[in-house]
């Protein structure tokens, strides 16, 4: 019954949980981009566009030869991951490195 009357320690301890890092201001946490980073982003946007398109033909021609009831899948998931590829990835990735 002694532990109970004992006094709670002062300060904060090593394994206190709730002890956040010091917040630094944003100019030390960023790091600049130089000019040429984004000059190097364009070609990427480029070969990147066309991916999805010779994805969702290289599945067409196989799901065609291969088995007709599964075309409609593939074309859904070629059309989702062409959405997802073209106007968001891309676009984020390039926002990302020019900003």
């Amino acid at each position: 019954m002694q532990y109970l009357n004992a006094a709670a320690p002062s300060g904060p301890s090593d394994n206190d949980f709730l002890a956040s890092p010091p917040i630094l201001p944003p100019e030390a946490t960023e790091t600049p981009v130089p000019p040429e980073a984004c000059a190097a982003a364009a070609p990427l946007a480029s070969v990147s566009s066309s991916m999805p398109l010779l994805t969702f033909l290289s599945l067409l021609i196989f799901s065609v030869f291969r088995n007709y009831k599964h075309i409609y899948h593939i074309l859904y998931t070629c059309i989702f991951t062409y959405i997802i590829h073209k106007y968001i990835y891309l676009h984020m990735y390039i926002f990302y490195v020019c900003t």
